[in-house]
Parts: structure tokens; C-alpha cells; sequence
């Protein structure tokens, strides 16, 4: 790729993250004013992306290309995808 088409390409990428953090992200942490309203709004959106939620107790399968979270308390969440080619 050259420096010409990686620069265009992280600019799209920017401007795409940008259009998130304003639109989605950010209205999300305003309307959140308790860590709990937080977790279950990054809830609702990890859900609607199309992850998986995981127990910490269940058994995990695991398999490339999907994204998976867990949540501890109702007050932490942590999300992670699995690279295709993992």
C-alpha cells in the first residue's frame, strides 16, 4: 500500500471513529451516570454488534471471528474480539 492510499485509509478510519465517539459513544456515557447504566448500555450495544455475552462460571468456546463480553458485578465490563485467523 502507499503512503498515499495509507494515508486516505486512516483518514476514513478517523473520521468513521470520530462519527462513533459523537453519536454513539459519547450520548451513551452522557445518558450513564452510574457505572451500572454505563455497563448496560456498552451492554446493549456489544449485543447489538453481535457479541456474545460469556459467563465467568460457564464453560467458553471460543471461536475466531467473534467478539465476546463478561461483566463482573454489573459494574465492569470488558469486551474482546477474536481475530479470523486466531
Amino acid at each position: 500500500m502507499s503512503t498515499k492510499s495509507a494515508s486516505r485509509v486512516t483518514k476514513q478510519v478517523l473520521e468513521k471513529a470520530h462519527e462513533y465517539a459523537r453519536n454513539v459513544f459519547l450520548p451513551g456515557l452522557n445518558e450513564s451516570v452510574t457505572q451500572f447504566h454505563a455497563v448496560n448500555h456498552s451492554k446493549k450495544r456489544l449485543n447489538e454488534a453481535g457479541f456474545q455475552e460469556l459467563k465467568e462460571r460457564d464453560e467458553w468456546n471460543i471461536k475466531p471471528g467473534q467478539g465476546y463480553f463478561l461483566t463482573r458485578n454489573n459494574s465492569t465490563i470488558v469486551a474482546f474480539n477474536v481475530p479470523r485467523n486466531a
